[in-house]
């Protein structure tokens, strides 16, 4: 049996050794955007990963593969969480490391990247890309589009999808009973919203720390809000108790709805459900059960157009981007060529926007595919389909915010929540 001293051990080095995938594999290049969309000819943008240390990740690797040889074989709780979060941490350890490899010339570093790409992430299906395809598709014919785009538009698609469309569309009286449930919920927090119609990203972030202050108080204690100017999306640093909002958005001015729908977001969720664990001793309950990101991001989203009483389709782009990538290995150029039609014909967007979509979805390296942005789609229509069993449930949002970072549908989880609320373990 494994003794207090030793979990600590154990403890101390899965909390040394976690690492953030996401926030090592941004492109700390911002000039390389603008470039790419000025210069028609350049393949791929001239992206920088700076947070990128391989001396640091081979460390982790070292140190995680030794404790996988040690771990007891016990079926306790305590055993199966340290397995899951070592194994996970192993995996987000290598698939940095691929990356670096491959950026620097090491070729042998793809086939890895792919097999660690779809372990950690999933890899996306051929049936939901074409109904995503298909849905786009109409909505464009159904806004009378320019001729010529959308004639380029079809000539760079490598494969047309069939007829129909098979989304998931939640009811408009589904919409309206969550709505009403996440108004009361939520009342608290949008409160402090100010009296008008538009707002700076440096005025929401204080909006937001006068939230956490107010509402909070000693539970967000050890939190800070951070207005990052260099940064182009709003994120919840669960390793650094950070929550950061971008000077650099292609929309720089919010409107009262989208402002709701993003404290709601990052806060009102993501947050939020970080702040079960805040104090535990082990670290990477903090940042989330393996597999958890998900069902996080459904919940944001879900809960986003709640408070706002509009649904759309989430993550239809990134979708499309990693799906180009998996199914017909286009490039980050073609891609995003694509993505730029679609997105100006449906009046969504242009440059700016396809060129984040294709960053995200080949995040990294610029050439291989990160599937990480798939959660966006799968996790929404997931958790869509479970309030549309559960809206009438007491306990739907306890359900949904207080399960900490967890795949509320994974077994697992649910054992190792249980047992530490319970105070069966830890």
């Amino acid at each position: 049996m494994v003794n207090d001293q030793e979990y600590n051990r154990i403890f101390g080095i899965l909390n040394d050794t976690q690492v953030d995938v996401i926030e090592l594999l941004n492109d700390t290049a911002p000039e390389a955007k603008q470039a790419f969309i000025n210069d028609p000819l350049l393949a791929v943008p001239a992206s920088r990963y700076d947070g990128l240390d391989p001396s640091v990740l081979e460390h982790n690797i070292e140190a995680l593969t030794e404790l996988m040889s040690e771990l007891p074989g016990s079926e306790s709780t305590m055993a199966m969480l340290i397995r899951l979060i070592t194994e996970d941490s192993l995996a987000r350890n290598r698939f940095a490391l691929a990356n670096y490899r491959f950026d620097s010339g090491d070729a042998s570093a793809e086939a890895e990247h792919r097999q660690l790409n779809a372990e950690i992430f999933g890899m996306p299906e051929k049936n939901v890309f074409m109904d995503i395809l298909s849905y786009l598709l109409e909505r464009i014919h159904q806004s009378d589009p320019d001729t010529v785009m959308y004639n380029e538009l079809i000539g760079l698609l490598p494969e047309l999808p069939g007829e129909g469309c098979r989304l998931y569309t939640p009811p408009k009286q589904l919409l309206d009973e969550l709505r009403r449930a996440a108004g009361e919920f939520y009342e608290p927090l949008l409160r402090h919203i100010p009296d008008k119609e538009t707002f700076g990203m440096e005025e929401i972030a204080g909006i937001a720390e006068e939230i956490l202050s107010s509402e909070l108080g000693g539970a967000a204690g050890k939190w800070s809000i951070v207005y990052d100017q260099n940064r182009s999306y709003a994120s919840v640093n669960q390793l650094d108790r950070r929550i950061i909002f971008p000077g650099r958005r292609n929309v720089p001015v919010y409107t009262r709805e989208k402002l709701t729908a993003l404290l709601v977001h990052e806060v009102g969720v993501h947050f939020l459900r970080e702040l079960v664990f805040d104090d535990i001793s082990l670290g990477l309950l903090r940042t989330g059960l393996p597999g958890y990101e998900e069902i996080d991001e459904g919940i944001a989203k879900v809960m986003e157009q709640a408070v706002t009483g509009r649904f759309e389709h989430s993550g239809l782009y990134h979708y499309i981007s990693i799906g180009l990538a998996v199914f017909y290995g286009l490039g980050f150029r073609e891609i995003y060529e694509i993505q730029r039609r679609i997105l100006c014909l449906i009046g969504a967007g242009a440059e700016g926007m396809a060129y984040d979509s294709v960053r995200r979805a080949l995040r990294g390296t610029n050439r291989l595919p990160n599937c990480k942005d798939l959660v966006y789609y799968n996790g929404a229509a997931k958790i869509w389909r479970y309030v549309s069993e559960n809206i009438d449930s007491p306990c739907l949002f306890d359900d949904l915010l207080l399960s900490g970072k967890t795949d509320i549908f994974d077994p697992d989880h649910r054992r190792i929540i249980y047992q530490l609320k319970t105070g069966l373990v830890l």
